[in-house]
C-alpha cells in the first residue's frame, strides 16, 4: 500500500500532452498501425492512453482494451502488484459465508459512519477526489483506482478476489438483441467475482462518459460484494455471450440499501449522486437504512 502521505503528495498535473482532436487522431492512427488492441502501447509511440474529457469516444473505446501500466495511461497512484491482481483470476477464497442480511448490515454501518481524518479512507477519499478531476484520462482509470473505491466504498472486501476488466458490448451480449447492460458481476464461485464494463455503451453511448464509468463500476461493485461474501441459497445463472454466469443477486432490498448508503457518502464526498435518475426508484427511502427486513 502506497503510504498515506506520499499519495496525498502525489502529483495529479493536468498538463496536456498531446493538444486537439486532430493529434489525437493521427496519433491513434499511429499507435493502430504499430500495436494490437490486446496488447500496450507500441514502443516508441509517445501518446500516453489518456483522452482530454468530452474528448474523442472512439480513441476512449480503442485504449479501453490494453493492459493497464502504472507507466502509462492515466495518472493515478496505484501499485503495479495491484493492477495485475485485478487484470488476472483471483484465487479461490475459502471462508466462511455471511447471509446477504449481515453482510448488508456490516458495510452500511461502515458507509454511515464518518471518516476520521488521515485515516486510509481519507487517503483513498483524496486520491479519487483528485483521480475525478482530471482533464486527462483513460478506461484504465476506474482500474487504477478500483483499490481505493473498494477501501472507500467496501472495506475493502474486493481486494485480491475480484477481476475488473472493459469489454465490448458485442462480447458481453453476443447476438442478444434485448436490453444493453452497462456493465455486469460474473459470479465465479468461491468467494470470487468477475466485473466487466460496457466499453460499447459507456465510453461510446452514454450522455455524461467520466460519471456513467463512476456509476457503473459502484454498481457492479455492490453485486461483486454479495457475491464474494454471500451464499446464494437460489442460484439461477444466466448464460450470456462469454458463457459464464451473470450475478443472480438482483436489486432487491440489499442491494438497494447498499447502494443507497453509497449514493449518500459519493454525495457527500464528491459531490454527485452515484446512481442514475433512471435507477433513482432503487434508493431507499430516507430513514429506513437500518430496517433490513421492513
Amino acid at each position: 500500500m502506497i503510504g498515506q502521505v506520499s499519495r496525498l503528495q502525489h502529483s495529479f498535473s493536468a498538463k496536456a500532452h498531446v493538444d486537439g482532436i486532430a493529434q489525437y487522431l493521427a496519433k491513434m492512427h499511429q499507435l493502430q498501425q504499430q500495436a494490437p488492441v490486446s496488447g500496450g502501447p507500441a514502443q516508441g509511440v509517445r501518446w500516453d492512453g489518456r483522452a482530454k474529457c468530452h474528448g474523442d469516444r472512439n480513441l476512449l473505446f480503442q485504449v479501453s482494451r490494453f493492459e493497464v501500466r502504472t507507466d502509462w495511461g492515466s495518472q493515478y497512484p496505484c501499485l503495479e502488484e495491484k493492477l495485475l491482481s485485478y487484470q488476472r483470476l483471483p484465487k479461490p477464497n475459502h471462508r466462511t459465508l455471511l447471509s446477504e442480511e449481515v453482510a448488508t448490515w456490516n458495510l452500511v454501518e461502515s458507509l454511515n459512519q464518518p471518516v476520521l481524518p488521515g485515516s486510509k479512507e481519507d487517503a483513498a477519499i483524496h486520491c479519487l477526489a483528485n483521480g475525478m478531476r482530471l482533464w486527462e484520462w483513460g478506461p484504465d482509470l476506474v482500474i487504477k483506482a478500483f483499490d481505493d473505491l473498494d477501501i472507500v466504498f467496501f472495506r475493502g472486501v474486493l481486494a485480491t478476489r475480484t477481476q475488473i476488466e472493459w469489454r465490448s458490448d458485442e462480447e458481453i451480449m453476443g447476438r442478444r438483441t434485448g436490453d444493453r447492460v452497462l456493465g455486469l458481476c460474473i459470479r465465479l464461485g468461491h468467494g470470487r467475482a468477475r466485473i466487466v464494463l460496457n466499453a460499447t455503451r459507456i465510453l461510446l453511448h452514454s450522455a455524461h462518459v467520466s460519471w456513467c464509468m463512476w456509476a457503473t463500476v459502484l454498481h457492479e461493485m455492490v453485486h461483486g460484494y454479495l457475491d464474494v461474501l454471500c451464499d446464494e441459497t437460489h442460484p439461477s445463472p444466466i448464460d450470456n455471450a462469454m458463457g459464464e454466469a451473470w450475478s443472480v443477486g438482483g436489486h432487491g432490498q440489499y442491494f438497494r440499501r447498499i447502494i443507497t448508503a453509497i449514493d449518500d457518502r459519493f454525495r457527500k464526498y464528491f459531490n454527485m449522486s452515484a446512481i442514475s435518475a433512471g435507477e433513482s426508484f432503487r434508493l431507499v427511502p430516507c430513514g429506513s437504512s437500518y430496517q433490513l427486513n421492513g
